[in-house]
């Protein structure tokens, strides 16, 4: 055998043993077993809860009826500025009668405090309460002193459960400006948070006004793509790939993005799962 025909088969044979060698690394792949698979890892989900929100002062003032008698006259609008002893509702002359026989009568009754109008709960010819044995005061109006403001958002009972006090906010203006803020206060009981700028200074905003509240909270998970969810019967799951097997696995779902879900259940980081088009 000539030089140049030992060589070529020495050649050839390196080649086909490169081709084999590479053929079993790529077998050996985890991606490989499937065109729609995914290998469960371990990461940081961004959460993003959504709120819309108004104004109002972190110090509200509950203005009630000091007597029972019907209202005349409202003097205020809702959202506007009053000082201090400012005239805010008169009463009815005749009101009187229609009261406890040992209330003593006020003509009208005037703001505690300088700040701004929140809320009105009266009209001319609401009949409205005194504090006494039958009945609580009635409420007439909301006041918020001037001061440090914050945002007042609606919860829901799967908001209260994810939501914590000290989570960062971001609070997004009518005029498309952002302002760094903080979750300062959670009401079970109201169904109700605080959001709180971290600005010293913010804007004196109506409360009439709707601002957006969007509230970041990350997590550090073992997540999946969405696409890798099947729900059946209700119930969520995922379909596991073991020892060349499709096996149903099923998991609860916890945090979630736009691309990525939290999963608890008999998975580990490294599992591949089976992603659906």
């Amino acid at each position: 055998m000539t030089w140049w025909k030992w060589f070529s088969c020495s050649l050839l044979s390196l080649l086909s043993l490169c081709i084999l060698l590479f053929s079993l690394i790529a077998c050996r792949r985890p991606t490989t077993p499937c065109q729609n698979c995914a290998l469960l890892e371990r990461r940081v989900i961004a959460e993003i809860h959504r709120f819309q929100g108004t104004p109002r002062s972190r110090h509200p003032v509950f203005l009630s009826s000091p007597i029972t008698a019907r209202i005349q006259e409202v003097l205020c609008e809702q959202g506007a500025s009053i000082e201090e002893g400012q005239i805010l509702f008169i009463y009815q002359d005749q009101g009187i009668l229609e009261g406890p026989p040992r209330q003593t009568w006020i003509p009208e009754l005037r703001s505690p405090i300088q700040g701004t109008v929140q809320s009105i709960h009266a009209r001319p010819g609401d009949l409205v309460f005194g504090e006494n044995e039958c009945f609580q005061p009635t409420l007439l109006a909301v006041l918020g002193q001037q001061g440090p403001v914050a945002v007042g958002i609606s919860l829901s009972p799967w908001d209260i459960r994810k939501l914590r006090e000290g989570m960062p906010a971001t609070i997004h203006g009518p005029d498309g400006a952002e302002h760094m803020a903080t979750v300062s206060l959670i009401s079970s009981e109201t169904s109700c948070a605080e959001i709180l700028p971290l600005e010293e200074v913010f804007p004196n905003l109506s409360p009439e006004v709707l601002v957006e509240i969007q509230i970041r909270k990350d997590i550090s998970c073992l997540a999946a793509p969405i696409q890798a969810i099947r729900v059946n019967q209700g119930r969520p799951s995922m379909l596991a790939l073991r020892s060349g097997k499709e096996i149903s696995v099923p998991i609860e779902v916890g945090a979630t993005n736009s691309w990525w879900v939290e999963v608890k259940g008999d998975l580990e980081e490294g599992d591949l799962v089976r992603i659906h088009p």
